[in-house]
C-alpha cells in the first residue's frame, strides 16, 4: 500500500482558507498530501466574510492579548507576501462627543499600534484626511486606524495553487461519503459530485478536518470520534449597495447593543455593510445555504441610518450574502452562557486529535479559525503531525509569496504598465485578483481581440479557459462570485450567454 497512487501521507477535508493553507504548509513541508471539498473552493464561509484582513481590534476589549498579536503578525505578512490581494485600509469611527467610549477606543487603538509595532507595520500608503459629508453633522470626532482588505474566495484560490504547485492534489466538488478504520490507517472513500463515476477509495494514516461548520459532525459521525468541543454557529451577513461615498476608506461604526458594523467600499461601483452576529440553534447538513432575514436587514440598516446624512433603505440593496462562523465551545464550560451574546465568544482557534490506537491512524480537527490567521493556523497543524510522523522540512508558509509563476514578489507596477491594449479597469481587476498569474491568459495577446470572446463588462473567454483549466471552476457561480466578481456587474442576459457558452 505504501507504493501505491492512492496512499497519501495526509489528506485534508475542507477547501476553504484553512484546509487551503494547511495544504500549501504540508506539501512544502514534504507530505504528500491530497485535499477534497465536497463543493467549489471557498464555497462555504470562506467567501463569505467581510474580506478584511485585520488583528482583531475588539478582541483587546475581551483581553484576547495572544490571538491579537497572532492576527496583527499574520496580517502583516499577508501584505507582504500577498501584496496583490491583501491591502491597506484606513479606517475611520465616528463619535457623536468625546465621552467615556471615545477614550476607551482611544486607548485600545493606541494599545494595537503598540502591538502592531512589536511585531512589523504591514507595507504602508499615505494616509490622506477625508471629509465625511456621507455622515450626518451629529459626528464631529473620529479615530483613525489602519487594517487590510482583500478577495477571501481568491486568496483560498491562490493557497490551493500555490499548494498545488509544490505538489498537493486539490479535488472539488468531491465528498467524503465514508471512513473505516483498517489496521493503523483510514480508508476513506470519496464520491465526486458531477460524476456518475464510482467512488475512490483512498488509504492515509493521517487526516486533518478543516471543514468549518461541518468540522463536528466529520469528527463525530463520519469518524466516530468523541469530542471535548461543541460548535456554536454564528451567521454573519452582509449588504451590497450601491457606492454610498467617494474614497477608499472605510468606518467601523458601534451600535446600540455593543456590536461593531462596517461599511466598506467593495469592487469600485459598491458599498459593503456588515455583519451580523446571529446564534443558529440547530447543526447544519451538507448542503445548507446561509439564508439573509428580514430582521438582519432592518437590524444592519436601522443600526447604520442614525449616522448618514442621507439614509438608505432595503429597495437599494444590490445583492447580499450569509456565512456560518464555526466558533468552539468547551464542553462543561461556563462560558457557554455566553452564546447570548455571540460577539463575546472567543475566536480562538482550537486543535483536537483523535487517536483511536498509540500507532494510528490519526485524526485532527480543526474548530473554529478566522481567515486572518490562516497561516500560522496551517503552521500549527503541521507542527502537531510531526508528533506522529517525521517532517522533511521546518515551516514553510510564512516565506511563501502567493502567486504560483515563481516564489518572487509581484511586481505590480510592471503589470499595470504593460499590455496598452488593455482597459485600466481590466488590468487593475486582474492584478488585484490573480498578480503576476494574469499572464498565463495574456501569452501571445497582443490586442483585445486575442482574448477571445466577450461576455460583457471586462470578462473574456481567455481568463474563463484559464479559470476552467487552472483554477478548478466549474459552474457559473464559481465563475462570477468566487474568481471573478462579475456576477455583480453582468446583466442577466449577459450571464445566461455565458452560461450557454460553458455547456459542453
Amino acid at each position: 500500500m505504501e507504493n501505491s497512487s492512492n496512499h497519501y501521507d495526509l489528506v485534508i477535508i475542507g477547501g476553504g482558507i484553512n484546509g487551503t493553507a494547511i495544504a500549501l504548509e504540508a506539501s512544502a513541508r514534504g507530505l504528500k498530501t491530497l485535499l477534497c471539498e465536497k463543493g467549489d473552493l471557498a464555497s462555504g464561509t470562506s467567501s463569505a466574510s467581510t474580506k478584511l484582513i485585520h488583528g482583531g481590534l475588539r478582541y483587546l476589549a475581551s483581553y484576547e492579548f495572544s490571538l491579537v498579536q497572532a492576527s496583527l503578525r499574520d496580517r502583516n505578512n499577508l501584505a507582504k507576501f500577498a501584496p496583490h490581494l491583501v491591502k491597506p485600509l484606513d479606517f475611520y469611527i465616528p463619535f457623536k462627543q468625546k465621552n467615556s467610549t471615545y477614550w476607551k477606543t482611544k486607548i485600545g487603538l493606541w494599545l494595537y499600534r503598540h502591538i502592531a509595532q512589536t511585531i512589523a507595520q504591514p507595507i504602508a500608503h499615505p494616509i490622506a484626511q477625508p471629509k465625511h459629508p456621507f455622515l450626518n453633522s451629529e459626528s464631529n470626532d473620529f479615530l483613525h486606524f489602519q487594517d487590510c482588505y482583500t478577495d477571501d474566495a481568491r486568496l483560498v484560490i491562490a493557497n490551493a495553487k500555490k499548494a498545488e504547485s509544490l505538489g498537493a492534489q486539490i479535488k472539488t466538488y468531491t465528498q467524503l461519503i465514508s471512513a473505516q478504520k483498517i489496521q493503523n490507517h483510514w480508508a476513506l472513500i470519496l464520491q465526486n459530485q458531477l460524476s456518475p463515476t464510482p467512488p475512490e477509495t483512498l488509504h492515509t494514516s493521517l487526516v486533518i478536518n478543516a471543514s468549518g461548520p461541518w468540522v463536528e459532525t466529520i469528527h463525530t459521525k463520519l469518524f466516530q470520534c468523541k469530542s471535548n468541543f461543541k460548535l456554536q454557529l454564528i451567521q454573519g451577513s452582509h449588504l451590497l449597495f450601491p457606492k454610498l461615498y467617494e474614497g477608499n476608506h472605510a468606518y467601523l461604526l458601534p451600535t446600540q447593543d455593543n456590536r461593531i458594523i462596517f461599511i466598506i467600499p467593495y469592487l469600485t461601483q459598491f458599498s459593503m455593510i456588515g455583519t451580523t452576529d446571529l446564534a443558529l440553534e440547530t447543526n447544519i447538513k451538507n448542503n445548507t445555504k446561509f439564508q439573509l432575514t428580514q430582521k438582519e436587514i432592518d437590524y444592519l440598516i436601522q443600526e447604520v441610518n442614525p449616522y448618514l446624512s442621507e439614509k438608505i433603505n432595503a429597495t437599494q440593496i444590490i445583492h447580499h450574502w450569509s456565512g456560518a462562523r464555526a466558533l468552539p465551545i468547551r464542553l462543561g464550560d461556563a462560558d457557554q452562557k455566553s452564546t447570548a451574546n455571540p460577539s463575546k465568544i472567543s475566536r480562538e482557534v482550537q486543535l483536537e486529535w483523535c487517536e483511536t490506537d498509540k500507532n494510528g491512524p490519526y485524526l485532527l480537527s480543526v474548530w473554529g479559525g478566522k481567515l486572518t490567521t490562516h497561516r500560522s493556523l496551517a503552521i500549527n497543524a503541521i507542527n502537531m503531525l510531526s508528533t506522529k510522523i517525521k517532517l522533511t522540512y521546518a515551516s514553510k508558509i510564512y516565506s511563501h509569496y502567493l502567486n504560483s509563476i515563481n516564489n518572487q514578489p509581484v511586481d505590480l507596477s510592471n503589470l499595470l504598465s504593460s499590455y496598452d491594449f488593455l482597459p485600466q479597469s481590466l488590468k487593475k481587476r486582474w492584478v488585484f485578483s490573480y498578480g503576476q498569474d494574469c499572464l498565463f491568459f495574456l501569452k501571445n495577446c497582443t490586442q483585445l481581440s486575442d482574448l477571445g470572446k466577450h461576455f460583457g463588462q471586462d470578462l473574456y473567454e481567455a481568463e474563463i479557459n484559464y479559470l476552467i483549466h487552472h483554477e478548478w471552476a466549474k459552474s457559473l457561480d464559481d465563475i462570477l462570485y468566487r474568481r471573478t466578481k462579475m456576477g455583480f456587474l453582468l446583466t442577466q442576459a449577459e450571464q445566461m450567454r455565458l452560461h450557454a457558452w460553458l455547456k459542453p
